[in-house]
């Protein structure tokens, strides 16, 4: 058998000549854990690095993977976000970022460096490297990259304690459209217009107010917003 693709999508199956018995086709194997091989790492600036890593791994089988990144700086850390997501935007067979470090338990480390370790936390320095992080891949990646709503929920509402309103309102709009009776709505809603009313952003705030009157007319964020 052959077959006719597009961007790794099959769209057709045909016969065609076989040089040699072949006992069994199988579909490729899908990686959703790798972080380097024949000698690369995907920690790393270098989108060529992981590029290679990518085709190391194509040529012995593997047409779908998620770039693994081990514990390092936040600075590191986001330069090999930015070259992973280069990789993305380019069709490879790297289809997305899993940033497993920094913040892992001390004692289940693995083989990651216990000194590069931050234990879990939403302290404003944590919130900071996640909206760092989204940005850097987003930017690069889109608009291959792909969210759930309650994940966009939960950045925006992270976000917006942090007071990155620009990224949380994209995000608010684009639940508001695709989602617009997910069941976290409206405690982002509430969450974002709560920000911009502390940050000083009144009429921002008030913007919001025709979906919260929607969502949640009752909600203590929707009343300060009638009462302003």
């Amino acid at each position: 058998m052959g077959q006719s693709t597009s961007r790794r999508r099959v769209t057709k199956v045909r016969e065609a000549g076989v040089s040699e018995r072949v006992d069994t086709l199988a579909p490729g194997y899908v990686d959703i854990h790798c972080h380097g091989g024949g000698g690369h790492t995907v920690t790393s600036p270098d989108p060529a690095e992981v590029a290679s890593v990518a085709a190391h791994h194509l040529s012995r089988g593997t047409t779908t993977m998620l770039a693994s990144l081990v514990s390092a700086s936040t600075a590191e850390l986001l330069s090999a976000i930015g070259a992973i997501a280069s990789v993305v935007a380019t069709g490879s067979s790297v289809v997305g970022c899993h940033v497993e470090g920094p913040f892992l338990d001390p004692a289940h480390r693995g083989a990651h460096d216990a000194a590069r370790l931050r234990l879990p936390a939403t302290d404003e320095g944590t919130m900071a490297l996640q909206h760092a992080s989204y940005k850097t891949y987003l930017d690069q990646a889109k608009p291959g990259a792909r969210l759930k709503p309650e994940d966009m929920a939960r950045l925006a509402r992270r976000f917006a304690r942090i007071r990155q309103f620009e990224d949380t309102d994209k995000l608010c709009r684009i639940l508001l459209k695709t989602a617009p009776d997910h069941p976290e709505l409206a405690d982002t809603l509430s969450a974002c217009a709560n920000g911009l009313l502390h940050a000083g952003e009144r009429d921002k705030a008030i913007g919001l107010l025709p979906h919260l009157l929607r969502l949640a007319p009752n909600d203590m964020v929707t009343r300060a917003l009638q009462r302003a």
